[in-house]
């Protein structure tokens, strides 16, 4: 998101409401996804989308920053996290997520708990995840403005390593949430900085290797990601988690397969229907301007 906002602010100039607008529509959809596809109470706890709507207004003050303060305030966001973690500690499960079944048991403990979660501990919350948001800023700045590509490969081997080091010495809790095992539950230092290192330096390497003809048709993935997202979403609430059970690691990864072959072509087909209509906002912004 971050990286979004610079470059919108380079080709189009766009003024604060602008974003903030686009931020507060990705947080009712959102909700919306909450409400009607996962049937909990919507805030409850921090998903992407509302990480996102909230990432996008502040980044647009964020890149008003000069360098040095953009760096100053990413290092504090993940300096924080470690601070936030020890003093609020870290749940396994972010347990003010409830169905819409469970309305009458809110109270002002569970408002706290969700406060908590947006904090620190819901599916993707404020520290550090905000700090990623930045982070594109600054990216975005060195590498569009002052030219500095060539240096993300140092920096980001110097990251890696750090952050590597770190994550084998540290490695956390390593949190599973309903059956999922990525590694940032909790996010910790070692995996912060190895997760910077590795897309400084996935960014050099896909500059120095853009004219590979796979890239365009992976590009369509990001061409329309919101709707991409809400849709992945419906088939995973709506039809995938409706019949899911203890089926084979054959079946997953061909449900896998299927599912990124069927979003390929889905993606394909909205390149070519947006090349040949005239879109109106709404769908600009659902499909990708």
């Amino acid at each position: 998101s971050g990286m979004m906002v610079a470059l919108t602010r380079l080709k189009k100039k766009h003024n604060f409401n602008y974003y903030l607008r686009r931020g507060l529509i990705l947080i009712i959809i959102g909700a919306l996804i909450d409400l009607l596809i996962w049937n909990i109470i919507p805030f409850s706890t921090i998903d992407v989308l509302y990480l996102i709507g909230l990432a996008i207004p502040l980044s647009y003050g964020v890149h008003q920053l000069k360098t040095w303060q953009s760096i100053i305030l990413i290092m504090g966001i993940f300096l924080g996290t470690i601070i936030l973690q020890n003093f609020l500690g870290y749940s396994a499960y972010p347990d003010a997520e409830k169905y819409l079944s469970a309305l009458n048991t809110i109270n002002l403990a569970w408002f706290l708990l969700s406060l908590r979660h947006w904090l620190i501990d819901g599916w993707f919350p404020i520290f550090p995840w905000l700090g990623y948001a930045f982070f594109g800023i600054l990216v975005s700045r060195l590498r569009w403005q002052l030219n500095y590509q060539k240096e993300f490969l140092y920096w980001g081997l110097f990251l890696l390593a750090l952050g590597l080091s770190l994550w084998v010495y540290y490695p956390g809790a390593l949190y599973e949430r309903e059956g999922y095992s990525e590694l940032f539950y909790p996010p910790v230092i070692g995996f912060n900085l190895t997760a910077l290192g590795l897309f400084l330096g996935l960014l050099f390497l896909v500059d120095l290797t853009k004219n590979i003809p796979l890239y365009k048709y992976f590009q369509v993935l990001g061409e329309c990601s919101l709707f991409m997202y809400i849709l992945h979403s419906v088939i995973l609430g709506w039809i995938i988690f409706k019949i899911w059970s203890d089926i084979s690691l054959f079946l997953t990864l061909s449900i896998y397969i299927i599912l990124i072959v069927a979003l390929l072509g889905i993606g394909l087909t909205i390149r070519r229907y947006k090349r040949h209509h005239q879109l109106s906002s709404w769908l600009k912004f659902l499909l990708g301007s």
